[in-house]
C-alpha cells in the first residue's frame, strides 16, 4: 500500500511487453513528458518460459510473436520522443547503474526504494521458487536489488532448450534483433 506522499509524487511505470507495447502511441499522445524504456530479453529464455506455460504452439509461432514485439520497439524508437530500448540482461546484471541511468534519462529525482512483485524464478536445478511471499509486493533499497533480481535467470532457463532449438530461434530472430544491434 502506498502512502499519500508516494501517490502524489508517483509516475506511471508500465512493463511494456506483449500487447501493451502497441499502446505506445496512445501514451505518447496523452501524457506529457512520457518516457519509454522497452526491455529486450533473450528469445531463448522467453521461448522457454512461453513453452513451459503453454503460451505458444512452437518455435516458429513464438518467433513471429517475438519479432512483432521487436519490430514495434524499433518503430517506436524511431518515431516517438524519449523512447529507449535496453537489454533485460543488462538491467538484471547491473541494476543500480542501469536504474540510475534510466532516472537521469527521464529527468527524474532518484528514489531510494523500489517496489517489486515477487515471482518464482528458475534456479540452477530447474526448480521454481522465491524467498519472498509469492505474488506480493515487496520494497527494496537500491543497494539490495540483488535480493530479488537473479542475473543467472536466463542461463538457468536456457539450459532447458536443445541446441537445435537455440539455433532455429537465432535464425528466426537474428535479423530483427540486428536492427537494434543486439545479438544473442
Amino acid at each position: 500500500i502506498y502512502n499519500l506522499n508516494e501517490i502524489e509524487n508517483s509516475r506511471l511505470v508500465i512493463k511494456n511487453n506483449n500487447g501493451l507495447v502497441f499502446l505506445s502511441n496512445f501514451f505518447s499522445n496523452n501524457f506529457e513528458k512520457c518516457h519509454f524504456f522497452s526491455l529486450v530479453r533473450s528469445p531463448y529464455s522467453l521461448y522457454e518460459g512461453h513453452r513451459r506455460r503453454n503460451l505458444t504452439t512452437g518455435i516458429k509461432d513464438f518467433a513471429v510473436f517475438y519479432n512483432k514485439i521487436i519490430e514495434k520497439f524499433i518503430h517506436d524508437k524511431n518515431n516517438l520522443p524519449n523512447y529507449n530500448v535496453l537489454k533485460f540482461e543488462d538491467l538484471i546484471s547491473n541494476p543500480k547503474e542501469i536504474i540510475n541511468c534510466l532516472y537521469k534519462q527521464a529527468d527524474l529525482e532518484m528514489i531510494s526504494r523500489f517496489r517489486f512483485k515477487a515471482k518464482k524464478l528458475m534456479d540452477d536445478n530447474g526448480n521454481y521458487s522465491t524467498k519472498f511471499t509469492f505474488n506480493k509486493h515487496h520494497w527494496f533499497d537500491l543497494d539490495n536489488l540483488n535480493q530479488i533480481l537473479n542475473p543467472n535467470v536466463n542461463n538457468n532457463q536456457d539450459k532447458f532448450l536443445h541446441n537445435d532449438e537455440k539455433k532455429l530461434l537465432n535464425e528466426l530472430t537474428r535479423d530483427c534483433l540486428s536492427k537494434l544491434n543486439i545479438e544473442y
